[in-house]
């Protein structure tokens, strides 16, 4: 609101993505997480946020430069078995 008597914040929260700020005119809510498609940000059981991503590559789907070693290899798993032979 437009009175500055009462720009003083009574409360705070975040719920599902969505940040909560409310004082003496209302509460203003701010959506935290983006729409757009590849998001992986959620919001956790607890309201915050999280990067919902997991990793799950192999040593064999990971690419090597192999230019400053002089290995042959190309990807870490063939790396990782070209030093322990």
């Amino acid at each position: 609101d437009t009175d500055p008597n009462n720009e003083y914040n009574t409360g705070s929260g975040i719920a599902a993505g969505t940040l909560s700020i409310t004082d003496g005119g209302g509460t203003e809510n701010i959506d935290l997480i983006s729409t757009q498609a590849n998001n992986d940000i959620v919001a956790g059981a607890d309201g915050a946020l999280f990067l919902n991503e997991t990793d799950d590559q192999t040593a064999a789907e990971v690419s090597y430069d192999n230019t400053t070693s002089g290995l042959t290899a190309t990807e870490a798993q063939a790396a990782i078995d070209e030093l322990a032979a």
